[in-house]
């Protein structure tokens, strides 16, 4: 017991020494140095910033411990108003940048001193909008059959330079995973410094299930010399396919084409490849492989 004791009495004169030291060194004066963004506001509708000479500042401060703590808790940025700014520069003096800084800390220096601005006349742009950032996982056999947005398209405001660099614009990265109906939903375009007059696009998906099928499709020559008696070996492929249930009474032979270009021919071996496969938009063909590595045999009077 008296041992216990005697290590609670240890431990509560170590707690308050620790505190006094802290205290005491917190009362200490003490340089630090942190660094402040710059942002321009109130810009004239239009005109946009093309550039800073610097986009943030370090500023070396003087202040005791406890002031210094404030620090932590202090986040603001310099701003700037567009009419402070004369024939594209602004003194960054002491006076100003302490509106933006805990009070009671004194200003040592600043990296900058002054800030060179460079404004250019506004421009538009409209660029479609991307659907590379959204990811669709469904369970087996369902397949994702269409994407549909709305709006394609995004109109961006800004300057020339920046605009010049954009062609499209992605939607906020959105995943759906274990899919096995319709998806309806709203989705973001990404955030920008830009103006743009998107807030929200609607989402369509069509979700199906999916079945495999095959069908023997005739292969095509094109090109070959009319005056020789073509034969191939083999005749047709077997082409396997994935398709939506709502599709599958739709597929005809007529919808697909198996082409080998008489160009292609290699002589020696008398073999030729496949040159195309054509086939309707609304399935996947899972051989697809196979069938470019497929060699077919020619036949007679070469």
């Amino acid at each position: 017991m008296l041992k216990r004791r005697s290590t609670f009495v240890l431990f509560i004169c170590f707690l308050i020494s620790t505190i006094l030291w802290l205290l005491n060194d917190l009362s200490k004066q003490k340089t630090e140095t942190v660094q402040k963004k710059i942002i321009i506001t109130n810009l004239p509708i239009d005109l946009s910033i093309d550039s800073l000479s610097k986009n943030k500042i370090d500023i070396k401060l003087k202040g005791n411990g406890f002031e210094m703590i404030q620090l932590f808790f202090n986040n603001k940025p310099i701003i700037i108003e567009y009419d402070e700014i004369k024939n594209g520069k602004f003194k960054l003096e002491d006076k100003y940048i302490s509106n933006f800084i805990p009070e009671n800390l004194t200003i040592i220096d600043t990296s900058e001193k002054e800030l060179f601005c460079f404004f250019s006349k506004q421009q538009s742009k409209k660029v479609p909008i991307s659907i590379e950032n959204i990811e669709i996982d469904c369970k087996s056999p369902y397949k994702y059959d269409q994407i549909f947005i709305n709006p394609d398209s995004i109109t961006l405001s800004g300057s020339e330079k920046e605009l010049n660099k954009i062609n499209k614009w992605q939607v906020k990265k959105t995943i759906y995973k274990n899919i096995d109906e319709n998806i309806n939903d709203i989705i973001f375009p990404e955030k920008t410094n830009l103006k743009y007059d998107v807030k929200e696009i609607s989402l369509r998906i069509e979700v199906d299930k999916f079945t495999q099928a095959e069908i023997n499709i005739p292969i095509t020559l094109m090109n070959y010399p009319t005056d020789l008696n073509i034969q191939l070996h083999p005749k047709s492929l077997k082409i396997k396919y994935l398709i939506a249930s709502k599709n599958y009474n739709k597929v005809t032979e007529s919808d697909f084409k198996i082409i080998c270009n008489w160009d292609d021919l290699n002589k020696t071996k008398r073999e030729i490849k496949v040159f195309e496969v054509i086939s309707p938009d609304y399935l996947e063909i899972i051989n697809i492989k196979q069938l470019e590595k497929q060699k077919i045999s020619i036949w007679n009077n070469l």
